[in-house]
């Protein structure tokens, strides 16, 4: 199973190596632009991870991004990827943490990536560092660096294949491996749209068909997600989703939906908004209401430059909401180390 970001969509980057390598059997694959870590519950949370041999985890480009941005902390990052590990590992899935390279990450290692790196080495999970790769390839044939790129964030996708090979070539070498099996001390699960109200409206696109539940400016929703759980992630459809969302529970806040992708010429661009862990009032329940201008603080400061003026008035197609439970009891345990 792959798991990854704007990278993985491309149809001939590294994607397009797992498909056609006669050593990959069969592939199921979920993407996401422009998305953190947070992607890996909301795609993970209800799958049996026992029926694959290897998780690829590509999402170290916009962990760096949104972590250099203030948008999500080095805490949710390693929260993210322990728990996909452990969730593989438990399943007799062997996780591949594959780093891909940014131009600017070329010349200079950034917090995500050592991230990634250390959670890699606590699960004994595969390491594949584009970066790496770049420099190398530059030392065994002199060019710029940016002929190695299409932008400052994406391989030219036949660099990108040579970057695939690579995580290939580490599922061979792990194949035989035994990895323990961890315990975590958080879990996560999703409340999908059809959950939030009636009558979801039907998004499609060419990475998946999934349900959104519509609000507009002035409507609210009061979910119970339970007192012990947190909500850490809201997904959405990007480009049909502006204004604020104000969030009330054990305090109350405000978040800009409007980015740079708010209306462009596509009607469904699903996208994940990490949350720092958000809790409920004591009842367990969390309200969200749809305004045009913010009615709390800031839940996250918005970077300037980050969010693009929208539309008049508000509106949001929530895909879901992700939320940070405890473990169960048989799941806990101390993780591995080194």
């Amino acid at each position: 199973m792959l798991i990854g970001t704007s990278n993985s969509i491309f149809k001939d980057g590294y994607r397009a190596e797992f498909e056609n390598s006669k050593d990959i059997s069969s592939l199921t694959f979920h993407g996401m632009g422009a998305a953190c870590s947070i992607i890996l519950p909301f795609f993970l949370s209800k799958v049996d991870l026992k029926d694959y041999d290897f998780l690829v985890i590509e999402t170290s480009i916009n962990d760096v991004l949104q972590c250099s941005r203030g948008t999500v902390s080095h805490d949710q990052i390693r929260a993210n990827l322990r728990w996909a590990c452990a969730k593989a590992v438990n399943a007799g899935c062997k996780p591949i943490m594959m780093i891909m390279p940014t131009l600017n990450g070329v010349r200079n290692r950034n917090i995500a990536d050592i991230l990634h790196r250390e959670v890699a080495a606590e699960f004994q999970a595969g390491y594949v560092d584009g970066h790496e790769f770049v420099r190398t390839a530059k030392l065994l044939k002199p060019r710029k660096l940016d002929l190695f790129f299409q932008d400052k964030s994406h391989l030219k996708p036949p660099v990108g294949r040579q970057v695939g090979k690579l995580a290939i070539a580490k599922m061979k070498s792990m194949k035989k491996k035994a990895l323990p099996t961890v315990g975590v001390d958080h879990d996560f699960r999703t409340i999908p749209a059809a959950e939030l109200g009636d009558a979801p409206l039907e998004r499609v696109n060419s990475l998946m068909s999934i349900s959104c539940h519509c609000m507009q400016q002035g409507d609210s929703v009061t979910v119970d997600i339970g007192r012990e759980n947190y909500l850490v992630g809201l997904a959405m459809n990007r480009t049909e989703s502006w204004g604020h969302l104000n969030l009330s529970g054990g305090r109350n806040a405000s978040m800009a939906l409007q980015t740079n992708y708010t209306k462009r010429p596509v009607s469904f661009l699903a996208g994940i908004r990490p949350v720092p862990d958000f809790a409920p009032d004591p009842e367990g329940r969390i309200t969200l209401k749809l305004s045009s201008t913010a009615l709390f603080e800031d839940l996250v400061p918005a970077p300037a430059g980050s969010f693009a003026p929208g539309p008049e008035g508000a509106n949001v197609e929530l895909m879901g909401l992700i939320l940070k439970c405890p473990a169960p009891p048989l799941s806990r345990g101390k993780a591995l180390t080194g």
